[in-house]
């Protein structure tokens, strides 16, 4: 497997069973007035795999609309030879999401030794932004000048919950394992097979119900708990050569595998709502040339459910400094065609000439109507 791909692979992942039983009751005999007891088939209470995943999407939704902070900490054990990716590495994080199921704002600052020069006083920041109308990439270290910043612009939007995908603790909890780009129950709708196993599980407290799949992503594995709003209490998730990972939907290579797990879940009820609250994930990627295990904490720090998000302003861009460097992709941009080089400027991208100068700008530093134009940055 070749380094970069291999890095992709590592570094794109710094980012239920209802008790059923042979149930006896008793029943009245109409014609008698006797007492008889009847026998319920084996399984008889186990509810239908379409049935657990439809309970499961619902307890997802519930926290559709909210504002989530959370923080997390990942570290990692890598083994690859001569690598500079060989070694134990980890990352900080904190996170900020609003999401009202069709808008979105992920805003992550991140620090640890996996990328060179962060700290928790000089963190990089990140934002994933979908306004409902355009998509934001937003990436700069505070403490690099705005003309290092960069951003990315898309004029169209990307489906909301597809936005969680780099959200990391809302990732997990909310159901996208394994560096996969589709939620656990849309996964788990599209499986090749699905089946309910016949017997219960405990995990903590919980009798949980077992959803078992195949799918182009892997083997899936899923604990749903009944007593805690059908939510997954567990997950597990088995990928091998050919499974598919990431936002492209590449098939793993050959000598690849990964194991993921999600595990002791921690839940917290608000106004009759179950809502995953903390986790831990561990990850096990093996490859030709070498291997990388990863343990990481979730936790959930405040949750707010149904905001007012407008009054907020919470799908706005801005977080984009003042001569940020600006990619636009235009809507009727051609797969992959250039995309428009600007520079950020009073609330919005202006196109730049190849000299990197916004256009319109005279050689005197004027504007056409000869007004002075700051640097970008030092306005």
């Amino acid at each position: 497997m070749r380094t970069s791909a291999k890095r992709c692979i590592w570094t794109a992942l710094l980012f239920s069973c209802l008790w059923y039983g042979f149930g006896i009751h008793e029943a009245l005999c109409a014609e008698s007035g006797a007492k008889a007891s009847i026998s319920k088939k084996p399984g008889a209470d186990k509810p239908t795999a379409k049935a657990l995943v439809e309970k499961l999407r619902a307890a997802q939704g519930a926290v559709t609309r909210s504002i989530i902070k959370s923080e997390a900490y990942t570290q990692w054990d890598n083994d690859y030879g001569n690598s500079p990716d060989t070694g134990k590495k980890d990352m900080h994080y904190l996170t900020e999401v609003r999401h009202d199921g069709r808008r979105y704002a992920v805003r992550l600052r991140v620090w640890g030794n996996v990328r060179k020069g962060l700290s928790e006083s000089h963190p990089g920041y990140t934002t994933y932004l979908c306004d409902g109308t355009r998509t934001y990439l937003i990436m700069y270290q505070p403490s690099e000048p705005p003309e290092e910043d960069v951003v990315s612009i898309n004029d169209k939007p990307y489906p909301g919950e597809k936005g969680m995908s780099g959200a990391v603790t809302e990732m997990y909890l909310r159901g996208f394992y394994a560096n996969v780009d589709e939620n656990v129950e849309a996964v788990l709708a599209g499986a090749l097979s699905l089946k309910v196993r016949d017997k219960p599980e405990r995990i903590g407290e919980s009798d949980c119900h077992v959803l078992e799949a195949d799918t182009k992503y892997g083997r899936y594995v899923v604990w749903v708990d009944p007593a805690h709003g059908y939510n997954v209490a567990k997950a597990e998730v088995f990928q091998g050569e050919g499974d598919l990972y990431g936002a492209r939907n590449m098939p793993l290579p050959p000598g690849v595998t990964q194991h993921f797990v999600l595990e002791n879940v921690r839940f917290a009820e608000m106004n009759g709502v179950w809502v995953p609250m903390e986790c831990e994930t561990r990850l096990e990627l093996k490859a030709p040339d070498g291997t990388s295990k990863s343990v990481s904490h979730h936790k959930r720090t405040e949750v707010k459910l149904n905001p007012d998000f407008d009054a907020l302003g919470s799908f706005l861009p801005e977080d984009i400094r003042e001569g940020a460097t600006t990619f636009v992709a235009p809507r009727n941009m051609r797969p992959g065609g250039p995309m428009v080089r600007c520079v950020w400027h009073n609330g919005k991208p202006v196109p730049v000439d190849s000299g990197g100068q916004r256009k319109g700008k005279g050689k005197d530093n004027t504007d056409k109507r000869g007004q002075t134009i700051q640097r970008p940055g030092n306005e």
